[in-house]
């Protein structure tokens, strides 16, 4: 293969490198040219979604004692008063998680290969418990709650 030819592949091949680094990490292009009104954008800014997993831990203590501890992860999120706040749970440990954020109203379940999803507007300031019913103690593998910020 010539070294012309060999340089030509090459440049191209960087060339397709470049614009797929680019896509990857920018998004698409064809949505940099969207035209959005300013309210559309607003309206997006105030929809939160987050994605949320059921995790276990398990250990064995020095005498032989079996320990196991669930939880949610991530284990603490932040949204703004006013958002519409979508969280889907994924259930990946554990065969049932009850789960409840009494101050919004929000409760279900989640099973293991499943993913539960709620919805819920953030009216009120402070920090909220996502609690699981079913591993609410230590003797029940718990606390198993994920926090929820709401800040003005």
């Amino acid at each position: 293969m010539s070294s012309r030819l060999h340089w030509l592949y090459l440049s191209i091949a960087f060339g397709l490198l470049v614009i797929g680094a680019t896509v990857l990490l920018a998004g698409n292009p064809l949505e940099w040219f969207s035209e959005q009104t300013v309210s559309q954008q607003t309206e997006q800014a105030n929809n939160k979604t987050f994605h949320i997993v059921t995790g276990e831990f398990q250990t064995t203590t020095d005498d032989g004692k079996e320990l196991e501890v669930y939880r949610f992860s991530p284990g603490h999120i932040t949204v703004n008063k006013g958002d519409d706040v979508t969280l889907y749970i994924h259930g990946v440990n554990g065969r049932t998680h009850n789960f409840q954020i009494k101050e919004f109203g929000v409760s279900g379940n989640v099973e293991r290969g499943q993913t539960a999803t709620v919805s819920f507007k953030a009216d009120q300031t402070g920090t909220f418990e996502l609690v699981c019913t079913d591993h609410a103690t230590p003797e029940t593998g718990g606390p198993m709650i994920a926090y929820l910020t709401v800040q003005d």
